[in-house]
């Protein structure tokens, strides 16, 4: 993404050096408007890339932080566009006199500007369902429309080739122009590789369906073909499922591995909230599952000398439980604090396997239940059952937080009601939270 991005601000110095200042008052419009227009290019093709899920930016920056980054890339670069579309209907205007009919015409003796506004109303009827989102649409309804934006990059990509010629003898600009055709060629060839040869090798099959706690099952599956790409996973990294569905698979599903790295299966610690997660305790062995990954950063760094202090809400202790899995088989001496948040002892994931690890590893476990049915008593001392919610207040009694490395993991709502606590009531200057974005 970094090639992009170097375009970018070389179209804008290239712009500022050799014309800013020599345009004629009565030609601004048209200049300004063919430098929209690269710039719209190069963020559009942008935004094809981070849809590919392109590996190395997706372990630098984590899936969730490039899906939200991609959206806001999305509104940019329909405002350059538009902005472009105005000024260009301006000068069209002056020199025809046909005024704002070259804003939104479709059709006429000029192809290539029609092929331009079909490609500008494409991407904002694409857009405009984005921001409805997927509450309101079905998956495939979404993603059927969203793939519409690839026409419209190869209907844009015609129309600033036919039109754009003057602007070819500008350095860099057709320089420019070639890498951005290149790029989007690689991705879309990525995007196919996908869809058509990745998808084989990760199709994964069920070995084992259990019951983790009240509501939660234990999903268990193993590849035919090996590891794959999951081999060089990291604890507390996720996965996104699907399942057989008719003669495809069903809406992608993000689910934190529970497993630790060195084992050859992936497991995950479900909780049943909808008709899919509800569905996964029926599944049968050998029941086929496309498992695409593994995405995320939010992981730890062994050889970081800070404590490790874990905020966990319900099924979102799931990473934690693949980070100390994956801390007892690596021997590290590592300090841990484990806050884990729930309604009753029935509702509680692991409980016996952390009380083992506390043996292994310098760990506490701190069990926060806002309504136990059984007295508030633990066998071991680093173990310790509380009546509480997550706050701040009770926390700071049970965990050092200043230069500790914190990490939450819990629903939306929570984490924007403890965040802003830990960081004015505890001092904490970065909380690293696990968000899910679908």
């Amino acid at each position: 993404m970094l090639v992009p991005l170097a375009l970018a601000v070389t179209l804008v110095a290239e712009w500022t050096i050799t014309r800013l200042g020599l345009l004629p008052l009565d030609g601004w419009a048209g200049h300004v408007g063919d430098l929209f227009a690269l710039l719209g290019m190069v963020g559009l093709v942008m935004m094809v890339g981070l849809g590919t899920r392109f590996p190395l930016v997706e372990r630098a920056f984590g899936l969730d932080r490039v899906y939200r980054f991609h959206k806001v890339l999305g509104a940019g670069v329909l405002t350059i566009f538009l902005a472009h579309a105005l000024l260009r209907t301006v000068v069209f205007s002056q020199q025809h006199g046909e005024a704002w009919a070259f804003f939104w015409g479709f059709a006429g003796k000029n192809w290539a500007l029609a092929w331009g506004h079909w490609a500008f109303f494409g991407l904002i009827f694409v857009a405009l369902t984005a921001i409805l989102g997927r509450r309101k649409l079905s998956f495939w309804i979404w993603k059927n429309i969203h793939l519409l934006v690839y026409p419209a990059v190869l209907l844009g990509f015609v129309h600033a080739a036919v039109l754009g010629k003057k602007e070819w003898g500008h350095f860099p600009n057709l320089a420019v122009y070639l890498v951005l055709a290149v790029l989007l060629l690689g991705f879309l060839l990525v995007r196919v590789w996908n869809y058509f040869i990745l998808a084989r090798k990760s199709i994964w099959l069920v070995d084992q369906v259990s019951p983790a706690s009240r509501g939660s099952t234990v999903l268990r599956l193993r590849s035919p073909h090996g590891s794959g790409t999951f081999a060089r996973r990291r604890a507390g990294q996720f996965a996104i499922l699907r399942v057989r569905q008719g003669k495809g698979w069903s809406a992608p599903h993000p689910f934190t591995i529970s497993s630790p790295p060195h084992s050859e299966y992936l497991e995950f610690t479900i909780k049943s909230q909808g008709r899919f997660t509800s569905s996964v305790a029926q599944w049968k062995h050998g029941t086929q599952v496309l498992c695409e990954g593994p995405f995320g950063v939010f992981d730890v760094d062994p050889e970081s000398p800070s404590r490790l202090v874990m905020i966990s809400a319900g099924v979102g202790i799931t990473p934690f439980l693949s980070i100390l899995r994956w801390a007892a088989h690596q021997g590290l001496s590592k300090s841990f604090v484990l806050f884990s948040a729930n309604r009753t002892h029935e509702d509680l994931i692991a409980a016996e396997e952390l009380a083992e690890l506390t043996e292994k590893l310098d760990l506490k476990v701190v069990h926060l239940l806002s309504r136990p049915e059984r007295p508030l008593e633990s066998r071991r001392a680093a173990v310790l059952f509380l009546r509480g919610r997550l706050e701040a207040a009770l926390m700071k009694e049970h965990a050092e937080f200043q230069n500790a490395e914190v990490l939450l993991c819990g629903p939306v709502s929570l984490q924007k009601v403890l965040v802003p606590e830990l960081k004015r009531l505890l001092g904490v200057k970065t909380v690293r939270r696990e968000v899910f974005f679908f």
